[in-house]
């Protein structure tokens, strides 16, 4: 199973209604660790589902590379409760912030899931 391409699209376009917002540009891994996985607890439990985190575009990172954009990508990947994520518009951040959109907490299976016959 996997994402619906239609949801995919209505998130990179912005079509989902921004519930709340997170900045952990400037911040350490750790403390960047620490602050999303907070967030993303907070944010399943009050029902929020589309997020919006900035995370900088790493002109200031040791080596200028973005080292916090590629650590969020990574944890991201592996939280169980995330179901997309992509770059924000160019008016809210572009490469320096992503969308993230989560499973809604209410359901037990989503409704965004694409269902496969067998």
């Amino acid at each position: 199973p996997g994402i619906q391409k239609r949801v995919l699209q209505r998130l990179r376009s912005g079509k989902f209604g921004v519930d709340v917002e997170l900045d952990l540009h400037g911040l350490t891994v750790d403390e960047a660790k620490r602050r999303l996985a907070g967030f993303l607890r907070g944010c399943l439990a009050d029902g929020y589902r589309c997020l919006h985190l900035i995370h900088g575009k790493g002109y200031r990172s040791e080596g200028d590379y973005p080292i916090l954009k590629n650590r969020i990508n990574l944890w991201l990947r592996q939280h169980p409760d995330v179901l997309a994520f992509c770059t924000a518009k160019p008016a809210e951040g572009g490469t320096g912030a992503i969308y993230v959109l989560l499973r809604d907490s209410r359901n037990k299976t989503d409704s965004v899931f694409k269902t496969e016959s067998v």
